[in-house]
């Protein structure tokens, strides 16, 4: 079985009691000693599990106070398949160079702290490291008994430091290291009744965040959560200490971190312990939530030797269930509704849906969540959509809706930008990191006006941009520019990428291939001065190219241009007028019209391209060709073609045509 192991508060340890037997999980808490808070408190519990450390009797009171020490420490501790790390504080105090907690010390030295100008002072010198001045504080404020002299003397070895980014780094790496698989878990952020956060532990969320982000660890935080659900519903102490979770949202978290967390580790580890990942697909069969099980078993070998018993149990179990739900009514819609989600039955959600006054305008975001949630599971990418569409709506900051619209957008080109609105688009597409959106575009089907919203800052579209690729990145390029109202990308970051790959293109050693690469960049920003430069040094280039194979009589060797002169077609009068010339040299008069007629409507004022048309329609015997070409020779000629004139006048009498 998949276990998993807490260190931190109830917050994290009562959601993983409470959900283990209906998610198929076991936790393992050999040699866990209880709650900690702070970052040193956990690196402290994660080494006395892996029996590295010893805390004396004398500390461990203000360590533990719910469990033996000498009958905890003689548990084994096998090592566990995630470890859900809670940072919930950052003062972290030591006795001896030990991790103790405030709220025991407070407990245990309750007389002491009762004074809150004294204990004001306490800590003021404990947070110094003065060991002098705090002795002789102490001896000055409890000293009058030998219970308070012997209390002192605890006291002043008691030392308090608050975390800094620093210190946080390092003790997140260090668990890193301690435990196999980790994911670090934020307090929540709730507000007061004044509708303001808790500055220190906003702080401390935000300071965990952006380490384990620039360490590239996992991290959870809650808070997104209590926001989807209310922080009245997910917080029993709502006006209070802000720190208990309603039995409710404790529910909601497992589900959560099954989900995100715990159900993609367990199908990795499916080849080689399917056992782990069968008894998760049980417990869902259990529990009648049978989308997931049916999504999950999947995963599970053909040949493991579970497979067959889970299926035919999930084939019975759906077939009752389904027989039941269709029978059902009378009860509450909104049960039955997350009934028929949790099997699949999304044509009994629907219609339970149109039956409700308000439609899905009547349902609360969390339960909306939960059931786009199922669609995703069982493939309904269209009631997904409606129902995640609908939870926005319902909630405009909760993030997991806009997390399953961003992931429908990614992961099934699911196009959005007509369906939501422009608003609602960018914080979808602010659900998405920079990988996820490259990884996106590179679908041929991609929906680039869902994934490349107005919102999206230039700087970050040039990162995305150079992940792709120029390829890849041209189409959303173009799209950004267009949302952004603007002739040509101006950003610096944009321009400088654009300068970057049109360097790159013209140092390509093919002149075909510098012109695919040029024409990719044109469709992405044909204004931009550096490209325009660069097009216009390809094009002469070819030019250049072009006239000396003509001049040469290389028919062959002409025409095998014709591909990059399509990349590059300001050349194309050039090839089409040489093309032309060398045709009707070789005695090809359809293919020199074909082409002298292609060169005459980009240069219309060239007598010379309606001089060979003109000799080439009348071999042919294209009268009406023939006829336009002499008279466009006619009416171009000047004194310096006099005998042009003549030539022309001559082909348009013997057509019989009166001049």
């Amino acid at each position: 079985m998949y276990t998993v192991t807490p260190i931190g508060s109830c917050r994290i340890t009562t959601p993983l009691k409470l959900g283990q037997a209906s998610h198929g999980l076991r936790l393992n808490l050999g040699r866990s000693y209880g709650y900690c808070h702070s970052p040193a408190e956990a690196v402290q519990q994660a080494r006395f599990l892996r029996g590295e450390l010893d805390i004396p009797a004398e500390v461990w009171p203000l360590v533990s106070r719910s469990r033996d020490r000498d009958e905890t420490a003689g548990q084994e501790h096998a090592q566990s398949d995630l470890y859900l790390v809670e940072i919930s504080s950052a003062k972290e105090l030591t006795l001896d160079g030990f991790s103790i907690q405030l709220n025991y010390l407070r407990a245990g030295f309750a007389e002491f702290f009762a004074d809150t100008d004294r204990a004001r002072r306490y800590w003021d010198l404990a947070e110094t490291g003065d060991s002098a001045a705090t002795e002789e504080f102490l001896a000055k404020t409890w000293g009058r008994n030998r219970k308070q002299r012997a209390e002192a003397a605890t006291l002043s070895r008691i030392r308090r430091r608050l975390v800094t980014p620093d210190s946080l780094r390092a003790d997140l790496q260090t668990l890193a290291a301690l435990l196999t698989e980790v994911v670090f878990v934020t307090h929540v952020d709730a507000v007061t009744p004044d509708g303001q956060v808790i500055a220190s532990r906003s702080a401390l969320i935000g300071m965990l965040r952006a380490e384990t982000r620039a360490l590239g660890l996992p991290c959870y935080d809650p808070t997104e959560l209590m926001v989807e659900y209310g922080q009245a519903a997910a917080l029993e102490d709502d006006s209070t200490s802000l720190a208990h979770f309603t039995p409710e949202f404790s529910a909601a978290l497992m589900a959560d971190w099954m989900r995100q967390h715990v159900a993609p580790r367990t199908a990795r580890m499916a080849a080689t312990r399917p056992e782990a990942l069968a008894a998760q697909v049980a417990a869902a069969i259990a529990e009648t939530r049978l989308v997931e099980a049916q999504a999950r078993l999947t995963a599970l070998p053909k040949d493991a030797p579970q497979t067959a018993t889970l299926t035919r149990d999930l084939n019975d179990s759906q077939a009752k269930a389904l027989a039941a739900c269709a029978a059902e009514t009378g009860t509450d819609p909104v049960d039955r509704l997350r009934r028929a989600a949790r099997l699949g039955a999304f044509e009994t959600v629907a219609a339970i849906m149109d039956s409700l006054p308000g439609g899905t305008d009547a349902l609360p975001c969390p339960i909306l969540t939960e059931l786009a949630l199922a669609a995703v599971d069982a493939g309904e990418v269209a009631q997904a959509a409606t129902l995640a569409i609908a939870a926005c709506r319902a909630n405009g900051t909760a993030p997991r809706p806009l997390r399953i619209l961003a992931d429908l957008a990614s992961d099934h080109g699911l196009a959005l930008a007509r369906r939501v609105t422009r608003d609602e688009l960018a914080r979808i597409q602010a659900q998405l990191t920079d990988a996820q959106i490259a990884e996106a575009l590179a679908h041929p089907r991609a929906p680039v006006s869902t994934l490349i919203a107005a919102a999206l800052p230039g700087d970050r579209m040039a990162r995305i941009a150079e992940r792709t690729g120029p390829k890849t990145a041209a189409r959303a390029l173009t799209r950004w520019r267009t949302l952004q109202g603007k002739g040509r990308l101006r950003d610096p970051a944009l321009v400088a990428l654009l300068d970057r790959w049109t360097g790159e293109a013209m140092a390509l050693p093919d002149p075909l291939d510098r012109a695919r690469a040029l024409a990719v960049l044109r469709t992405a920003d044909a204004r931009h001065p550096g490209l325009r430069a660069a097009l216009r040094g390809a094009r002469g280039d070819l030019v250049f190219r072009i006239r000396a194979l003509g001049r040469a009589q290389d028919l062959a060797a002409l025409l095998a241009l014709e591909p990059e002169v399509r990349l590059l077609p300001a050349a194309g009068a050039e090839f089409d007028l040489w093309c032309a010339r060398l045709h009707a040299a070789a005695g090809n008069d359809d293919h020199a019209i074909t082409s002298g007629l292609a060169a005459a409507e980009a240069m219309p004022d060239n007598i010379n391209i309606w001089v060979l048309l003109m000799r080439a329609a009348t071999r042919t015997g294209d009268k009406p060709l023939a006829d336009r070409a002499a008279a466009q020779v006619v009416q171009l000629s000047g004194s310096e073609t006099c005998k042009l004139r003549t030539e022309a006048l001559k082909v348009r009498s013997n057509l019989n045509v009166e001049v």
